[in-house]
């Protein structure tokens, strides 16, 4: 189950899931929203901090648009360097988190530009 103050999540007594999503959704059900994941992106360390993550989430951005209204990307939440570049950086919006075998992850998004 997602959780989150931004997009939420909640399974229904039937176990389906049902939601609204945020960052370009619109408050709108998960489930009417066009949306695209994002990643993962690993950058090495030798060329951190040159625009490399930039570009490639810009150029997902434009790939995306007409094809999907939200681009999506799951981020663990131990790893701050990635929340930090994404969320502060990048400007995502966090969505919510889940947890998957033990493990807690971000969801996080950013509206896709319209065609």
């Amino acid at each position: 189950m997602i959780r989150g103050r931004y997009g939420r999540a909640a399974e229904r007594a039937d176990g389906e899931r049902s939601g609204r999503a945020g960052a370009g959704g619109n408050g709108r059900p998960f489930g009417s929203v066009r949306w695209l994941l994002y990643g993962p992106v690993v950058v090495a360390a030798a060329y951190r901090g040159r625009g490399i993550a930039r570009g490639l989430f810009t150029t997902a951005l434009e790939a995306a648009s007409g094809r999907a209204e939200v681009m999506v990307a799951f981020i663990e939440m131990t790893n701050r360097a990635s929340w930090t570049v994404h969320v502060d950086g990048l400007g995502m919006t966090p969505l919510g988190e889940f947890d998957l075998d033990g493990r807690a992850y971000g969801v996080v998004g950013a509206a896709c530009p319209a065609a």
